[in-house]
Parts: structure tokens; C-alpha cells; sequence
């Protein structure tokens, strides 16, 4: 019987003692010092990583890009394109924070200046590849087309009328083609210009009858007006070609195509030809020194 209350008044020493240490420990840890040393060690934590995270995401030099890989064809050097880019990331951003980081690299900004600065520029995109490479892909147009009508020619981008290389840029005399607008209505930087489909029709009509004929073309065009959607195109031998800018360009050039074959059978040359009209579909109507105004009907196979 002793043996028993003796256990009981040990169990319940022990759990009174185990109270106590519980309520010890809660007012530790409530205690305002004890508080503030915890808050503190965290705050010094986080401030330490928000350093080392903003050293690593500015100023790291792993992060510092340096090299620039440009991919695709150009009539120009690619350094000329490197160095457009090296003077776009050189300098820092509000006096302390470097533009060549790779985080920061102004990528869109480089497109649409070598877009500006460069009009034969059809594509530019630039990529920054982890961690030190800035990768630029070029695509250009085959020919630098300009517009003019009554005043200084312009080149046309998203149907506006934007700036071109002056006339005495070398580099782009042997690709420069131009539309002479015979109304003559002026254009202003940064209107309305919607004339792609003569530059298409120009561009590929020029570069195939060279190609497939052997038949030389003068680098300028002319048009009654840019709602006119006809081009009059002069030959090196001295006659002209009229064509529909809203028919396939191909069909026109197979048009013409046979027409010479079907002309030279009865001419030994064609010294002979003043113009070839090609505007109305399935017709082709021509004229020379013998006969002011003839006609020739394509068969089948030449309207395919």
C-alpha cells in the first residue's frame, strides 16, 4: 500500500515539474528580446539575399553579354550591324546600371533601329542566348524600292512612307529600283503609302525576265497614279511593257514569253517593237513600227 502512494506522489511531481518547464519555455519565447532577435536574424537574412540577388541580376559579369552572332544575307558587311548593336548596349541605365546585362538587353529597341536606319532590311529579330551571346537574325528584300511622285523618293514599310539612303549611297545602286508616280500627288514621311503590290509585281518581274528571257530592264517604272494598278516598264532595247500589279506577276511574265516566240517567228529581231500590253487578261496587244495597234490571243496553254 506505502509502495503505491509513493508512486502517485512521484507521477505527480514529475508532471508538475514538466508544467513548470513548458510554462518556462512559453515565456522565453514570448519574451520581447527574444522576439526581436529572431526578427532581426531574419531581416539580416533576407537583406543579405536581396544584395547578393540584385549584384548577381545588374552587375555579374557572367551576365554581361559580349558577343553577337548575326545569321542570315546581307549587300552589307555584318560588322556594320555589330556595330549599330555595340552602341545600343554600351552605357548604363539611369547612370549606375549596365544595357548589355543579359536581363536588360534592349532587344526590341536594336530591331527597330537597324529597321530604321537600314530600309532593306525586311527582318530583323534579335534573341539573347544564355549567358554572354546576343543571336541576330537579318532577312533583306532583294531590292531597294523607292516611290517618287512630285518630290523626294520614299521607301514604303507597313504602308507608310519612310526614309531612304541618299541617291549617292553606292552600295545600293545596283539594287534600287523605282516607281515614278506620273500624277505627281506628294507623299509625306510617315503617311498612308499602300503600294506594295507594285513593288511586288516590279521586284519579281524585273528579276525573272532578266532570268528567264535575257532581257534587260531599266531600274525605274512608271505608273498614272497609285490607284491606277498598272506599271510601265521600259526594256534596254528600247520598247515598254504594261502590266497589272493585281495579276499574278508569273502569268504576265509567261504572257510575255510567248508573245516574243509567236513575234520573232515573222521578225528577225525585235528592233521592230515600240510597246506589249499585258494589262488584260487572256489578251496581249502590241504595237510596232509596221502595225501602230495589233493583237495576239494566247492559247490555252499560255493562260495556265
Amino acid at each position: 500500500m506505502f509502495t503505491s502512494k509513493k508512486k502517485d506522489r512521484q507521477k505527480l511531481f514529475q508532471k508538475a515539474m514538466l508544467s513548470k518547464d513548458k510554462r518556462v519555455l512559453q515565456r522565453r519565447s514570448a519574451s520581447p528580446d527574444g522576439g526581436r532577435f529572431f526578427s532581426w536574424t531574419a531581416f539580416f537574412l533576407w537583406f543579405s539575399f536581396g544584395i547578393v540577388s540584385g549584384y548577381i541580376f545588374f552587375f555579374s559579369p557572367v551576365l554581361t553579354l559580349s558577343l553577337v552572332e548575326i545569321r542570315g544575307e546581307s549587300i552589307l558587311p555584318h560588322e556594320e550591324y555589330r556595330k549599330v548593336t555595340g552602341e545600343l548596349i554600351e552605357g548604363k541605365y539611369i547612370g549606375f546600371i549596365p544595357r548589355n546585362n543579359f536581363f536588360l538587353f534592349p532587344a526590341r529597341t536594336i530591331e527597330e533601329r537597324l529597321i530604321e536606319e537600314y530600309p532593306k532590311l525586311k527582318q530583323v529579330t534579335v534573341t539573347r542566348v544564355f549567358p554572354t551571346t546576343v543571336s541576330m537574325y537579318i532577312e533583306e528584300s532583294p531590292f531597294l524600292f523607292q516611290w517618287c511622285s512630285g518630290g523626294p523618293c520614299y521607301g514604303v514599310r507597313g504602308g507608310r512612307a519612310v526614309p531612304l539612303p541618299p541617291t549617292e549611297e553606292p552600295r545600293y545602286d545596283s539594287i534600287r529600283l523605282s516607281i515614278i508616280d506620273e500624277s505627281a500627288l506628294p507623299v509625306s514621311f510617315g503617311k498612308e503609302l499602300p503600294v506594295e503590290e507594285y513593288f511586288e509585281s516590279f521586284g519579281f518581274i524585273y528579276r525573272e525576265i532578266q532570268n528567264t528571257l535575257s532581257l534587260g530592264l531599266e531600274r525605274s517604272a512608271m505608273t498614272p497614279s497609285k490607284h491606277a494598278r498598272e506599271l510601265t516598264l521600259r526594256t534596254t532595247e528600247g520598247w515598254t511593257i504594261a502590266i497589272a500589279t493585281d495579276r499574278e506577276a508569273e502569268r504576265s511574265v509567261r504572257a510575255l514569253q510567248v508573245f516574243l516566240e509567236e513575234y520573232q517567228k515573222d521578225h528577225s529581231d525585235r528592233s521592230a517593237l515600240v510597246s506589249v500590253d499585258l494589262r488584260v487578261e487572256g489578251k496581249i496587244f502590241f504595237a510596232d513600227k509596221a502595225a501602230p495597234i495589233a493583237e495576239l490571243t494566247p492559247t490555252p496553254d499560255t493562260k495556265k
